[in-house]
């Protein structure tokens, strides 16, 4: 289990989960977060989730300016792998 409270995650690259890469029976919770600006060459630029995500409390996965967003072949902003479960409070953004 991790949370990320009050954080910037930008400017990342690999395969997966530039962002973050949240495995299979793991919890990552984004708490007023932004994920912007990564870049996966496979899957999930800005989060490529296995296991258990949650988004709350304004966090945001993207950004509204295209230079500043996620990139990947799939799931750009984010990859939901399998059984995996995404759950986003109100006022939390996946943009691209």
């Amino acid at each position: 289990t991790l949370t990320l409270s009050g954080c910037v995650i930008r400017g990342n690259a690999t395969r997966f989960g530039a962002g973050a890469y949240n495995a299979a029976g793991a919890r990552l919770t984004l708490d007023a977060t932004v994920v912007a600006g990564n870049d996966a060459i496979n899957g999930g630029g800005g989060t490529y989730n296995e296991g258990d995500l949650v988004v709350r409390n304004g966090s945001t996965i993207g950004s509204a300016n295209p230079d500043d967003g996620n990139v990947a072949r799939f799931g750009g902003g984010l990859n939901n792998q399998g059984t995996a479960t995404a759950t986003f409070a109100k006022g939390t953004k996946v943009i691209g």
